[in-house]
């Protein structure tokens, strides 16, 4: 999951105020991260998933999520990107397992 990006740039962004800066509870151990960047002319918002604080060495890691950078994540998206970052997770430990698997035929026929 290290360096993983999740696209929203697709969606519709549902009208969120600058001002009700959005705190969700904890989904399936993932917390929603943003950061505000202020300029001369604009402010925007960079998205993160992140799992376990996000320290990679304590298990931990942290997603991008590529949103629009003028609005917050609704808890709805923020979901969605946790049940898609499951996925992929889960498909990358089926195809380290089938990995295993075939290098074990290979090495040790039976």
């Amino acid at each position: 999951m290290k360096n993983s990006i999740i696209n929203l740039n697709h969606e519709i962004s549902p009208r969120i105020s600058w001002f009700e800066k959005p705190n969700y509870e904890k989904y399936k151990g993932y917390s929603y991260k943003y950061e505000i960047h202020e300029e001369d002319d604009n402010v925007k918002i960079f998205h993160d998933i992140v799992y376990g604080g996000g320290r990679f060495e304590d298990g931990g890691f942290e997603v991008a999520v590529d949103f629009t950078p003028y609005s917050y994540l609704s808890g709805e998206q923020f979901k969605r990107c946790v049940d898609e970052i499951e996925k992929q997770k889960f498909c990358e430990e089926m195809f380290d397992w089938m990995k295993e698997q075939i290098y074990q035929k290979r090495v040790k026929p039976d």
